[in-house]
């Protein structure tokens, strides 16, 4: 039986049936749908000759992903940034000295007794902080809704959960060379806040967007 077409949306010549509730009548076209009028639904029940969809539902899906870690990123980044200098000052009457650490990546051991601000150090300490965060900002962003904000629960859980994932694989699982260097720094207790900052700023970052 042939779908109505003021109340159906098309998917490819062979795909009639699905409510296309994200596409007006005068945006349906003939042969395929546009990307967001691919819903979960459709995914769901896909059959054979029905690729289209899903390649239009996961293109879609993707570039929102991409959207919403660099915006968490960018949130965690200065969240982190600023934490570690806070911490660095607190504790060490430097504010760089965590960031500077950071560089050993790059620069050596070297790096994590280095004391000046500077470009060969902080600031590249403070760019590779910001990969690593933007990285782990889209974990977390794998675990959030598309299109919508997470509930407070959810973000703040994935956050946390993030988190750790994050300590564990800084300190049990890449090379010391790979590690962060904040520990070369920081106290026990400074870590904790370092990561828990991370954590907080990752669920805020999810729940900041538009959605």
């Amino acid at each position: 039986m042939r779908s109505n077409p003021q109340e159906y949306g098309i998917c490819s010549n062979s795909f009639h049936g699905f409510r296309s509730r994200a596409t007006p009548a005068s945006e349906r076209t003939h042969g395929r749908v546009p990307v967001f009028a691919c819903t979960s639904e459709m995914v769901n029940t896909i059959k054979p000759g029905q690729a289209i969809c899903v390649a239009a539902y996961t293109q879609r899906n993707m570039g929102t992903w991409i959207k919403d870690s660099m915006t968490t990123g960018a949130v965690a980044t200065v969240a982190t940034t600023a934490a570690a200098a806070v911490l660095g000052q607190l504790e060490n009457g430097n504010a760089a000295a965590p960031l500077n650490a950071v560089s050993h990546i790059l620069w050596g051991e070297s790096a994590t007794r280095h004391e000046e601000t500077d470009a060969r150090h902080t600031l590249v300490g403070a760019g590779l902080n910001a990969a690593a965060v933007t990285g782990w900002a889209g974990v977390h962003e794998l675990f959030m809704p598309r299109g919508t904000k997470p509930s407070l629960g959810r973000a703040l859980l994935t956050g946390a959960a993030v988190s750790a994932l994050a300590y564990i694989t800084d300190y049990h699982v890449v090379p010391k060379r790979l590690a962060p260097g904040f520990e070369e720094r920081l106290s026990g207790s400074g870590m904790l806040g370092m990561y828990a900052t991370l954590g907080l700023a990752l669920a805020f970052g999810s729940l900041s967007r538009e959605p």
